[in-house]
């Protein structure tokens, strides 16, 4: 789930906030 919601962070907001709190939500996971 993490990585879907990664793409499409990437893709709409193109933002380094996203890359870095969804690792941090996997990792807890």
């Amino acid at each position: 789930m993490c990585i879907l919601l990664n793409l499409l962070w990437l893709k709409i907001f193109l933002s380094r906030n996203a890359v870095i709190q969804c690792p941090t939500l996997y990792s807890k996971n």
